[in-house]
């Protein structure tokens, strides 16, 4: 016979029945959503889960997130990459740069004696020869004509004009005239005259038109001028 406690027990079993298939579906299908996907940048996990799902309380969910020891990126694991230390190139010492030290310019010598006196003597050579303005040999000769002439025999150069052959020479004192040495008037701005000394106060000149190359006394005060070579 069934009594009404019997009855009364089989439905409170049914209920309990009832109540784990509950539990069970919400064990199956969790509130949370679904899991985190792992991006390649972080170390992936393991998810552990542990229910435990007492008669008269409530279900519990527990996550145990267990890190992996190996990354894997790509199907292989990552490796360190090092590099070595660059050191910084070591500098080269510049090459010393010896400045060359120019040489001194060899100071101006004067015609040597032998010139000197081949000047003179090419001077003497011309004597008789006249005067034309403007002459500069070998028929005939004005003053600066003829020094211009004279010493291009010797292999020297010299300007046209009185004022210039001054201008290019060395001026000495009068006291110190050699043979060879030129007389210069109207020095040093206005030199108008010129002839070759040939010592004893003597000089080789073409004087002035009317008259001829001759050995002349110097009447007048002078200045000296030395052609250098």
């Amino acid at each position: 016979m069934v009594t009404a406690r019997h009855r009364r027990a089989v439905a409170h079993t049914g209920a309990t029945a009832v109540t784990a298939a509950a539990s069970a579906a919400l064990l199956v299908t969790p509130a949370t959503g679904p899991l985190p996907v792992v991006q390649a940048e972080a170390p992936p996990v393991t998810v552990a889960v542990h229910a435990t799902v007492p008669v008269d309380s409530p279900p519990t969910v527990q996550l145990h997130l267990t890190p992996r020891p190996a990354v894997k990126v790509n199907g292989g694991p990552v490796k360190a990459v090092s590099r070595p230390l660059e050191r910084p190139a070591r500098p080269v010492p510049a090459t010393p740069v010896v400045k060359a030290t120019p040489a001194a310019p060899e100071a101006p010598t004067a015609i040597v004696a032998a010139s000197a006196s081949a000047a003179v003597n090419l001077a003497a050579a011309q004597a008789g020869k006249p005067y034309v303005y403007g002459a500069a040999g070998p028929s005939s000769f004005d003053c600066s004509g003829l020094v211009q002439y004279v010493f291009r025999q010797l292999g020297i150069s010299l300007p046209r004009t009185a004022q210039a052959q001054y201008d290019v020479s060395t001026h000495i004192p009068a006291a110190e005239a050699a043979p060879g040495d030129l007389i210069f008037f109207g020095a040093p701005y206005g030199v108008y005259h010129e002839g070759i000394y040939a010592g004893n106060g003597k000089m080789w000149v073409a004087p002035h038109t009317g008259d001829v190359v001759k050995l002349q006394t110097i009447w007048s005060t002078y200045s000296v001028g030395r052609i250098t070579v």
